[in-house]
């Protein structure tokens, strides 16, 4: 997910270092405003709530770059997402037992799959008509008059959506388990937002007023620049929309782009759904980053 550059303060690190904002390198050269191709790869696990453990193999494209001066700071973007080799084994298992009817008639395909991507779900088109109102009757020819008529809303139109990449991201200093170091802050409607993951206080996690009570909003809603990551389960089909923003605690790499730089999820916030379901989903997982021009040495301090 992610701007691959991030390092660890060491234990000795003085006061002003942790008022100055982190500042990127590739193979120890400071970035520049021109963007830095990335590439990112690892196993990361959402474990949600209502949908139990998903793990996907993930392949990030990302860019990188300084912006500023007296101090720098490092910021990002994440551009392209691609996921394979996903699992889901309690919600499968779910799906399998509640459509066995279905599928050993052969109405669903097996076996049940899933995907995770950045596509959010299809746009449908809902338009009211008129149906018998004995189901057996397929043809208007067959109820001419208005009084076997019932009025039905059909689903007149599909249209895909765009992605919600790129997701913004900048680096930003933090602590773990009361460890100073460096985190990429992923999923920021604009850069500079204050607000934590944690705390679903960034404008990545919008509400809204129904009556007199505020709720969290509906995934349409999440602005650009935010996480919003679609879990689809196509034979059902399903589709569940998680957003939101994610602070990912970053070790340095060190030597050249064989020891890369590498993302830990660990307690770093969690994304919210409310597509069909209410509930959150926190990650795990390591992710390696390089330069994607030459597997440059990706570091931050």
């Amino acid at each position: 997910m992610l701007f691959a550059v991030a390092g660890v303060l060491g234990a000795g690190a003085g006061q002003a270092s942790a008022e100055t904002p982190p500042v990127a390198y590739a193979n120890g050269v400071k970035l520049s405003t021109t963007k830095v191709p990335l590439t990112a790869n690892g196993e990361i696990q959402l474990h949600s709530t209502v949908l139990g453990k998903i793990t996907c193999q993930n392949t990030f494209y990302a860019q990188g770059w300084n912006e500023g001066s007296s101090p720098s700071h490092a910021y990002g973007e994440v551009l392209g997402w691609g996921t394979s080799s996903c699992t889901a084994p309690e919600e499968l298992k779910s799906l399998e037992a509640a459509d066995k009817k279905q599928i050993e008639e052969g109405k669903i395909l097996a076996p049940l799959t899933v995907f995770a991507s950045s596509e959010m779900p299809v746009e449908k088109t809902v338009r009211e008509g008129s149906v018998c109102a004995v189901e057996k009757k397929v043809y208007l020819s067959e109820c001419p008059n208005a009084s076997e008529r019932v009025g039905k809303n059909y689903i007149a139109k599909f249209a895909r959506r765009v992605s919600s990449l790129p997701w913004k991201l900048e680096i930003i200093r933090g602590e773990r388990s009361e460890e100073a170091g460096i985190l990429q802050k992923i999923g920021l409607a604009a850069f500079g937002e204050s607000g934590t993951a944690t705390g679903h206080s960034t404008k990545c996690y919008p509400t809204e007023k129904v009556g007199s009570e505020v709720q969290d909003a509906n995934w349409e809603v999440v602005p650009a620049g935010c996480i919003a990551v679609n879990i689809v389960f196509p034979q059902i089909p399903l589709e569940f929309v998680f957003y939101g923003s994610q602070e990912v605690w970053a070790i340095n790499g060190a030597g050249n782009g064989l020891n890369t730089s590498r993302l830990e999820f660990k307690e770093s916030g969690t994304l919210f759904t409310s597509e069909g379901l209410e509930g959150e989903g926190s990650t795990t997982g390591k992710v390696k980053i390089s330069g994607a021009e030459s597997v440059q040495l990706m570091t931050a301090k």
